[in-house]
């Protein structure tokens, strides 16, 4: 459980916050925001989870969220993934 904790995290921090075609997130002080309150968010969950007796379903839901993510599952998907890079104002 320990190694999902610790997985998960790593993956929040490096691939959050994640954006959709329709909801591109292209102001990188927003961008910065979402992602350290994603950080701090899932450090919580993290404490919660070992406090509570749910402690397997809350760390394995903190890894499902942080899978889905990642740019392997959005390729899976067939979804577009960095959207904020491609986006153009018209």
């Amino acid at each position: 459980m320990a190694t999902l904790c610790l997985l998960s995290i790593i993956l929040i921090v490096r691939y959050a916050p994640a954006d959709t075609e329709c909801n591109p997130l292209v102001d990188p002080k927003f961008r910065r925001a979402c992602r350290l309150q994603a950080i701090f968010l899932s450090i919580v969950f993290v404490f919660m989870a070992i406090a509570l007796d749910f402690y397997p379903w809350l760390i394995f839901g903190l890894f499902l969220e942080a899978v889905v993510i990642t740019p392997v599952f959005y390729s899976i998907m067939r979804r577009s993934y960095a959207n904020y890079e491609q986006y153009q104002e018209y």
